[in-house]
């Protein structure tokens, strides 16, 4: 295919940023796989692995750009046109598939650049011609956030994939963390970075921890920024740096800081947590969808009184915890590890071809499984091959809630390494019946909190319902090979989808695997209307299955059980004690279930037992041991 990408500027511009490098990233991902791609932008242009075509300078790119796509590029397969505050307006003077790609929505930023009557008429045109005009369009949002954005200025939700960038990795060279404190910031030098908040921090920091901070990067503000740093111990503002001085100290680095007022995406904290660096970051649009707060970072409230002291008091906290750091900076890792630009670029390629394969441009979005194009927040019946599948059989059989059912679950459990399939979609039927205990699922909507490769998902629309899951590690999103069109890329601590939006939220053995898991519950209580239902179910720890793959070796400690299980396998546990498995107490979740001001809980009982023996439940101490997973119903106020 020919692919013709329309951006701001290219790689090669001394301005150049995050934009650029993930639309360089495609491309050559394109060009690798075979496809005949080019780039067109505002100069200075360099260079690279594909065409590069100057279409004018900052501004009059708007104009020539389209002129040129419209006489080079006129057949191409499917344009790209990245949204950079002002888009082309592609869809006014081409009728062939386009894809708007938007890496966040400025808003404010735009009177941090322009005089107000400028910055006024460009927000007018972000905020209510471009949703206007690409009301057809298939957009890809590079963050949840920016789905989220996109949403709250008229973008129909149907018509947004989400579609996050991937990371650079490093084939061979490590560094050892600095024996000294070293702290980095590293971004280009633009007022809404806020580095002058970065910097006031550690004015404050200083005073308690040693060390010191690197700010590197290259912008507008760097003369400031110098002057502001020339009165502050220890700080050295390096300016530009080349790629292998940025790696060198991303790896040796104790965290890397920032203050960013909003992102597309954080990429440097994405490239920080490739080589085991934790994030302390001020909890922003874009960031917060690169940094999992108490997981890979700690993200500081934007809405603190005073920014710089609350980032300076969790800076101290973070530089005097060497257990918390390492942990954060291992998960950040882990993490980084799911973000391969492989699985980028053929995610793209596969939006793309059932892009130019549609024969209706004004669908909201490719149709998948024999679906309508509903896209993941529309509204989609379970297909006939879906109600079809002897799961749905499974489903009726399950209409039990006695001894014969727990027998079944239980041998099914027996099997789930050998059987994941056969389990996993068992115990989706069995929890679609316990839901339908409280209410039908029929007709209703329901997302699934750390969906996985989307058996609950799908087992509530051969129910009948409108379904997706939400699922933050694309490599268990795309396990089964199915493209699921109903599958989200997010993170389930922060949802992209507005308040009240689904009838029930649903999440099975999730939060036992989040470092702070009454975050993940509120944000399902969030997005539930009044009325509906928040259906949660855990592995409590002193569980038979506490510990997961290490049990029961958990009950002589977590680390020990998962050093044991190295000893004896020669590779670590998925599930590692302090890293992707806490410890979760029923104690702890009833009180804190019992307490919530927006919901009633209205069922609490062991998920494998019959019904019979939820009595366990109200025993103090043989609950934590007898159980074996959980579950809570809770109603929405």
């Amino acid at each position: 295919m020919q692919l013709i990408a329309i951006n701001w500027r290219d790689l090669a511009n001394p301005s150049a940023g995050g934009s650029e490098v993930v639309v360089d990233r495609l491309l050559s991902g394109f060009a690798e796989r075979g496809h005949e791609v080019a780039l067109v932008c505002g100069g200075p242009v360099g260079e690279q692995s594909y065409d590069v075509v100057k279409a004018g300078g900052t501004f009059s790119q708007y104009v020539l750009a389209p002129l040129l796509c419209m006489m080079r590029y006129r057949r191409a397969d499917v344009i790209i046109d990245v949204e950079n505050g002002l888009p082309y307006f592609s869809p006014l003077w081409r009728r062939r598939p386009l894809i708007c790609l938007v890496h966040h929505v400025h808003t404010d930023q735009w009177h941090d650049r322009f005089p107000s009557p400028v910055a006024t008429a460009c927000r007018i045109i972000e905020s209510r011609l471009m949703p206007l005009i690409y009301r057809n369009k298939v957009f890809v949002a590079i963050s949840c956030s920016t789905a989220q954005a996109l949403q709250e200025i008229g973008v129909d939700p149907a018509r947004i994939h989400v579609i996050e960038p991937g990371i650079d990795y490093l084939s061979h060279v490590e560094w050892s963390k600095s024996e000294e404190p070293l702290f980095l910031s590293l971004c280009r030098l633009v007022p809404h970075k806020r580095v002058d908040l970065v910097l006031e921090a550690w004015r404050t920091a200083c005073v308690e921890i040693p060390g010191r901070l690197v700010v590197a990067g290259d912008g507008p503000e760097l003369a400031n920024l110098r002057r502001l740093a020339s009165n502050i111990p220890r700080v050295d503002v390096v300016g530009r740096v080349t790629d292998e001085e940025k790696w060198r100290l991303l790896g040796q680095s104790w965290a890397i800081v920032g203050a960013s007022h909003h992102e597309g995406w954080g990429l440097t904290a994405m490239e920080a947590a490739v080589v085991g660096t934790p994030s302390l970051a001020v909890d922003a649009p874009g960031v917060r969808d690169a940094v999992v707060d108490g997981a890979t970072g700690v993200l500081v409230p934007a809405q603190s009184d005073n920014v710089s002291d609350a980032l300076a008091h969790a800076w101290v906290d973070l530089a005097e915890n060497t257990e918390i750091r390492e942990g954060l900076g291992a998960a950040a890792r882990e993490r980084s590890r799911t973000f391969g630009w492989d699985h980028i670029v053929d995610n793209w390629l596969k939006l793309i071809s059932e892009v130019s394969d549609s024969q209706n441009e004004n669908a909201s979005m490719p149709a998948r499984d024999g679906q309508s194009s509903k896209g993941a927040f529309g509204q989609s019946n379970p297909t006939k091959q879906e109600r079809s599948h002897t799961g749905y059989e499974a489903q009726q059989a399950l209409r039990t809630t006695g001894f014969r059912r727990s027998v079944k679950l239980f041998k099914g459990f027996r099997t789930q390494y050998d059987d994941r399939d056969g389990f996993y979609t068992f115990l989706a039927e069995d929890t679609v019946a316990i839901v339908e205990r409280y209410e039908p699922v029929g007709g209703k909507t329901v997302v699934d909190v750390g969906g996985g490769t989307g058996y609950f998902a799908k087992a509530f629309r051969r129910a009948g319902a409108t379904s997706c899951f939400v699922e933050p590690f694309w490599d268990a999103l795309t396990e089964s090979g199915e493209p699921l069109s109903y599958g989200v890329i997010g993170d389930g601590m922060r949802m992209p989808f507005p308040d009240e939006t689904f009838d029930i939220s649903h999440s099975s053995n999730v939060i036992e695997h989040v470092l702070q898991p009454k975050i993940l519950f509120n944000e399902m209580l969030r997005v539930v209307r009044p009325g509906g239902l928040i259906f949660l179910a855990f592995t409590n720890w002193f569980s038979p299955f506490g510990g997961h793959e290490t049990s029961p070796w958990h009950y002589l400690g977590g680390e020990r059980a998962a050093l044991r299980y190295e000893r004896k396998f020669g590779y670590a546990p998925k599930n590692r004690f302090g890293e992707s498995l806490f410890r979760l107490d029923i104690g702890e979740v009833l009180a804190w279930a019992r307490s919530q001001s927006e919901a009633e809980l209205i069922d609490a009982f062991p998920r494998y037992y019959p019904t019979w023996s939820k009595g366990i439940v109200s025993l103090p101490g043989v609950r934590e041991v007898v159980t074996w997973n959980l579950v809570l119903v809770l109603r929405r106020h």
